[in-house]
């Protein structure tokens, strides 16, 4: 692992941030471990984690300016895109279907299902995959390969949703 000062539109999952640039942002004991980072109207980073390795409830830097800096742990080796990467196929405001069949994760509690039939939404945000990463409660040694990027929308009832970018179909502009 190595010490190292980014900005925020440089972070990147399994991230344990330190610092920002007003002071420490954990104490000895919590850092904020960073699950995904997500850019809003190019103007504002989102930054999602948790003080917990092992934690289950997310908690949230809001309205981070891309250019804030950070003190950041970062492991040796990680291979991952940035929020700010500009090649995915699929943006904010795209209208996607996700076909029938497809894996969907869902905030409701019930885990991941299958979509019942071919369903037309308007993608929120995407997560930025990533080729290899280390989980935050990995053993030495452990990897995980192959995050694809996902599209994200809100579902009924106000849960958000979200499908690897892969497996959607973006609508004819």
């Amino acid at each position: 692992m190595k010490t190292i000062e980014i900005a925020a539109k440089e972070l990147r999952m399994c991230d344990r941030i330190i610092r920002d640039s007003d002071g420490p942002i954990s104490s000895e004991n919590r850092h904020f471990y960073v699950e995904n980072v997500w850019v809003r109207e190019g103007e504002a980073v989102i930054v999602e984690g948790h003080y917990n390795p092992n934690g289950k409830h997310s908690e949230y830097l809001h309205d981070v300016k891309p250019d804030d800096r950070f003190t950041v742990e970062r492991h040796e080796g990680i291979i991952a895109r940035s929020a700010l990467d500009a090649d995915l196929p699929i943006r904010k405001g795209d209208t996607v279907i996700i076909p029938k069949g497809t894996p969907i994760d869902c905030t409701d509690g019930r885990g991941e299902r299958e979509a019942k039939r071919d369903t037309k939404v308007t993608v929120h945000h995407t997560i930025s995959g990533m080729r290899e990463y280390i989980p935050h409660h990995a053993s030495p040694g452990e990897r995980v390969s192959e995050q694809p990027p996902k599209v994200c929308w809100v579902g009924a009832g106000g849960y958000w949703k979200q499908a690897d970018i892969n497996l959607v179909r973006k609508v004819s502009e």
